[in-house]
C-alpha cells in the first residue's frame, strides 16, 4: 500500500517538451547560442585579415619605390623591374579577390573561391618571388609572411566551420524541414480521410432508411410465409444436390470402364462420353435409357474377361454396374424431375408474394450504394496506409534523440494539433 502511495508522489523525470511547430525556432535559438562566440571570433579574424591585406598593400607600394644597389647590367635591371611589376600586380590581385566570411552558411562558396585565388597567386608569383628575393629580401619575405599568415587565418576559419556541433545543427535543420514536409503531407492525407469518412456517413444515413424499411418488410406475416416456403425450397435443393452427387459418384467409378467400352462400340461412344462428362444432363436427354443396356453389356464383358480392366477392380466394377440398373436410372430420373418441378413451383410462389417484390425493390435501391461505398472505403484505407507509411511517430522519436545533445534535459516532441488541422 505504501509503495503505491510513494509511486503516486514520485517525481516524473524532467524533460524539455516541444511541439512539432516549435522545432525550427528552438533549433534556431540554439544555433544562435552556439554561433554567437563563433561569429565574434570570426569577426576578429576577418579584421586581422583586413589589417594584413592593408599592410601588404603598403609594402607593395614601398617595394615599387626601391632600387637595387647591386652592380648589375641595365638588361638585368630591366628584368628585375618586370618581375617586380608582375609580383606586385599578382599579389595585389590576390588581395583584391580576398573575401570575408560573414555567415557560416556561405562557407562552401568562401573556401572554394579562396582555394582558387591562392592557387592562382602561387602559380603566378613563384618565379618573380625567387627573382626578387636576392635583391629585396626583407620586403619580399615580409610580404610572403603576411600571405602565409592570411592563409593560416583562413585555415583557422575552416577548422571553426568544421566543428561537429555546427555541422550537426545544419543537418538537423534539413531533417526538421523534411519532417515538417511529412507533417504537412500527413495533414493533407488526414483531411482526405476525414472527407471520405463524411461521405461514407452520408451514404450510411441514406441507406439506414432503406435498411429499416427492409427490416419492416421482413417482419410481416407475408414474409413469414415466405420463410416457410424458403425452408422447403432449401430442403428440395439439398435433396437434389445429394441425388446428383450419388449419380456422379457411380458414373465416376465406371468412367474408366465405360471409356474403354465406348472405343469398342463406336456407335455409342458419343453417348458414353456424355455420361462420363455430365451424367445428369446425359440422363435427362437419354429418353430410352440406352445407357442401361450399355452398362449391362459392360458387366457381361467384365465377367467374361473381355476387357483390359485389372482383376482386382472387376468385382467392384460389376457391383457398380448392378447399381446403375435401368430401374434405378428410371426411378432416379422420375424423382429428380419431381424435385426440379417442386423447386420451380416454390420459386414461382415466393416471387409471386407481394412482399418479396417490395423486398426486391428495396434491395435494388440498396445495391446502388454498394459500389460507391466500397470505393470510398478503399480510398480511405489507402490514405490510412499512406499515413502509416510516413512513420511520423518513429521520426519524431529519432528527431528528439538527435536534438537532446543541445538541451540540458531530454527532448520530448509532441504532436502539434494546430499544425495537423491546418
Amino acid at each position: 500500500m505504501l509503495q503505491k502511495l510513494f509511486a503516486l508522489f514520485k517525481r516524473k523525470p524532467k524533460v524539455t517538451s516541444l511541439y512539432d511547430s516549435e522545432l525550427k525556432s528552438w533549433l534556431n535559438q540554439k544555433e544562435t547560442e552556439i554561433l554567437s562566440p563563433i561569429q565574434e571570433e570570426l569577426k576578429n579574424m576577418n579584421s586581422h585579415i583586413l589589417d594584413l591585406a592593408k599592410q601588404t598593400k603598403d609594402q607593395l607600394t614601398t617595394l615599387a619605390t626601391l632600387e637595387t644597389h647591386q652592380q648589375i647590367t641595365d638588361r638585368e635591371k630591366q628584368f628585375v623591374l618586370v618581375n617586380m611589376e608582375t609580383f606586385a600586380k599578382r599579389t595585389l590581385l590576390f588581395l583584391q579577390n580576398l573575401q570575408l566570411l560573414g555567415t557560416l552558411t556561405k562557407a562552401d562558396e568562401y573556401f572554394t573561391n579562396y582555394t582558387a585565388n591562392l592557387k592562382q597567386f602561387e602559380e603566378m608569383t613563384q618565379r618573380p618571388f625567387h627573382v626578387l628575393q636576392p635583391f629585396f629580401p626583407n620586403q619580399v619575405q615580409t610580404i610572403s609572411l603576411n600571405i602565409k599568415e592570411i592563409d593560416m587565418l583562413v585555415n583557422k576559419i575552416g577548422s571553426i566551420v568544421k566543428q561537429e556541433r555546427y555541422h550537426t545543427i545544419q543537418q538537423l535543420k534539413t531533417e526538421i524541414k523534411t519532417y515538417e514536409q511529412l507533417l504537412q503531407r500527413k495533414a493533407v492525407l488526414e483531411r482526405e480521410c476525414y472527407m471520405l469518412a463524411q461521405q461514407e456517413k452520408q451514404l450510411q444515413d441514406s441507406k439506414s432508411g432503406l435498411v429499416q424499411k427492409l427490416e419492416q418488410l421482413r417482419s410481416t406475416i407475408e414474409y413469414q410465409q415466405v420463410s416457410l416456403l424458403k425452408e422447403e425450397l432449401q430442403s428440395i435443393i439439398e435433396k437434389m444436390k445429394q441425388r446428383k452427387t450419388e449419380l456422379y459418384s457411380l458414373f465416376s467409378e465406371l468412367g474408366e470402364g465405360l471409356k474403354r467400352f465406348g472405343k469398342i462400340n463406336f456407335s455409342d461412344e458419343y453417348l458414353i462420353l456424355k455420361y462420363v462428362q455430365n451424367p445428369l444432363d446425359a440422363l435427362t436427354e437419354d429418353s430410352g435409357l440406352r445407357i442401361a443396356i450399355l452398362i449391362q453389356n459392360l458387366k457381361l464383358a467384365i465377367e467374361e474377361g473381355n476387357t483390359t480392366i485389372k482383376p482386382e477392380k472387376r468385382i467392384l466394377m460389376v457391383q457398380h454396374c448392378d447399381k446403375l440398373s435401368k430401374e434405378y436410372l428410371a426411378s432416379f430420373l422420375k424423382e429428380y424431375k419431381l424435385l426440379r418441378s417442386r423447386e420451380q413451383e416454390l420459386i414461382t410462389k415466393i416471387k409471386a408474394i407481394p412482399v418479396m417484390q417490395d423486398i426486391s425493390s428495396v434491395k435494388k435501391d440498396l445495391a446502388v450504394f454498394e459500389i460507391p461505398e466500397q470505393e470510398l472505403r478503399t480510398k480511405r484505407e489507402k490514405f490510412q496506409q499512406d499515413i502509416a507509411g510516413l512513420c511520423i511517430d518513429t521520426l519524431r522519436s529519432e528527431l528528439a534523440q538527435r536534438l537532446t545533445p543541445f538541451s540540458l534535459l531530454p527532448i520530448v516532441i509532441n504532436e502539434d494539433k494546430i499544425l495537423n488541422s491546418t
